[in-house]
């Protein structure tokens, strides 16, 4: 084959340039640090890199946005759960208190004022926030668990359900001894204790409108929604000191003698007839339920809203809007790793229980008879010194009606302290709970953090050895692509030099 002068001289500059390429090539790996620029250098090197940088991103989305956020929020939740647990535990110290010691009235007024300060320092945590956003009011993060101020226009119908467990026992002091009483008392006037069975509604305070027969003609209904006969309430309020039915007549609530169920509007409790706990037996057992609507207007600070309990209709000065409760999980949850999520909310309606109000307002209030009726007695005592005759004598009957009366009501009282404690050692095992729940959510989040933080740094390995340059190996192929595109040149000097005699010769 014929070698021409033009084919060594075209073989030798494209030999040239590839050896010019290749020191491009490398020169600009050892600037960039990486082993391609493009895809089409090597699509192997450039599928590879998408994936694992698709998959870096979405760790970094975890570990740098989603968990901080459900750290926090679970951080959040946990404190305000202690911080109520911890009230529940101090107001348990104050009624064991006052269920094994006789207490003076320093006593017992240091005992109301802690028990005041507990029921609202309870009901603040439930109130806690993480970024503005509630964290115990399931998908109704814009809300709060109770109301932040007094609210006297709000107004709620509410349908609450009971169960078989709603029903408890009552002890109530009759015969109550008027502060006004002059005497004689009788044997028969004598204050005596009488129970009941009774149901206790979320709220107190009901609305009573006669005229429109808002909260009176009212029956405990079956989970169809229908009357239940035998189960019809007489609503009864308190006026003038004395409790009325919707037509104005005396009534007492507590007597259920006549066969009939007593609502009490003020306190918000149905009373029973024994036929009326037989009936409500046995429509709640094997687990069936009743339910009552009623209204309420005007609501305290640091009530629970209805609408995160029961299903309720809201109206204000300027829209009504009703709320479906169907009791359904309401879970906040975050993906924390690939295709997994955790819950990070606990619903306050688990553990911020209507049942903590009333129950420590019922302790206060047994606490402010007995004083009440401590009060009466040290009045009548100065009465009593400055009289005499007939008139002391009656006096005298009347301090000892008001000192029986004290002995029973202290009795009564002791018996809630006894009572509470139990009660609340239940609120505090709900609480206990929930902070036991969060707890194990917080090792997951903790441990799936782990897992991808080792993750991210297998797959940042993987993504360097697969896209980064090794340095002193591209620095050696550098040089070595230097040399011989310098010797290239020179060979190609030589030929390039040569002519056609040099080829005769």
């Amino acid at each position: 084959m014929r070698i021409t002068n033009g084919m060594m001289i075209n073989n030798a500059l494209r030999d040239i340039n590839n050896n010019k390429l290749n020191l491009d090539r490398y020169n600009t790996q050892l600037s960039t640090e990486k082993r391609i620029q493009k895809p089409s250098e090597d699509p192997i090197i450039a599928i590879r890199a998408l994936r694992f940088r698709s998959n870096l991103a979405e760790i970094d989305q975890y570990l740098e946005r989603n968990i901080p956020d459900a750290e926090s929020w679970i951080k959040v939740t946990e404190d305000a759960l202690i911080g109520a647990r911890d009230m529940t535990q101090s107001l348990q110290e104050d009624l064991v208190q006052g269920a094994n010691e006789t207490l003076g009235t320093d006593e017992r007024d240091a005992i109301v004022k802690n028990l005041q300060a507990y029921r609202d320092q309870i009901f603040q945590n439930a109130n806690a926030d993480y970024a503005n956003r509630s964290i115990f009011t399931g998908y109704k993060t814009a809300s709060t668990m109770t109301f932040e101020t007094n609210d006297e226009n709000i107004k709620y119908v509410i349908t609450q359900k009971f169960t078989a467990s709603s029903m408890d026992e009552y002890t109530v002091v009759k015969n109550n001894v008027a502060p006004s009483e002059t005497g004689p008392v009788t044997v028969d006037e004598m204050p005596y204790m009488v129970k009941n069975h009774r149901v206790r509604l979320a709220y107190d305070r009901l609305d009573i409108d006669v005229d429109n027969g808002i909260n009176t003609g009212l029956s405990l209904a079956d989970e169809d929604g229908n009357a239940v006969n035998g189960l019809e309430l007489e609503t009864v309020f308190l006026q003038d000191g004395v409790y009325k039915n919707a037509a104005g007549a005396e009534v007492d609530p507590y007597d259920t003698s006549n066969g009939k169920n007593y609502l009490i509007a003020d306190s918000g409790e149905i009373i029973f007839s024994e036929a009326g706990y037989a009936k409500y037996v046995e429509m709640t057992e094997n687990g069936g339920e009743l339910s009552l609507t009623y209204q309420k207007t005007g609501f305290e600070k640091g009530e629970l809203r209805p609408e995160h309990y029961f299903k309720c209709e809201m109206t204000t000065d300027t829209a009504t809007e009703t709320f479906e409760y169907s009791g359904a999980p309401q879970d906040i949850e975050y993906t924390v790793n690939f295709e997994m999520k955790l819950k990070v909310n606990t619903e306050g309606r688990t553990v911020f229980s209507h049942d903590i109000i009333r129950d420590v307002d019922e302790l206060l209030n047994c606490v402010s008879l007995v004083s009440q009726i401590e009060e009466n007695i040290t009045n009548i005592d100065k009465k009593i010194a400055a009289s005499e005759g007939t008139e002391k004598e009656e006096l005298e009957t009347v301090k000892a009606a008001l000192e029986k009366e004290y002995a029973l009501a202290e009795e009564v009282m002791q018996k809630r302290f006894e009572e509470g404690i139990t009660e609340f050692q239940l609120h505090q095992q709900k609480f206990d709970l929930a902070i036991t729940e969060v707890g194990n959510r917080g090792v997951r989040l903790r441990l799936n953090k782990e897992r991808l933080t080792s993750q991210q740094t297998n797959i940042e390995e993987l993504k360097s050895k697969n896209e980064d340059a090794d340095l002193a190996e591209t620095a050696i192929l550098l040089t070595t692509s230097k040399d011989v595109y310098e010797a290239s040149l020179s060979a190609a000097a030589k030929l390039t030099g040569n002519n056609l005699l040099d080829f005769i010769r």
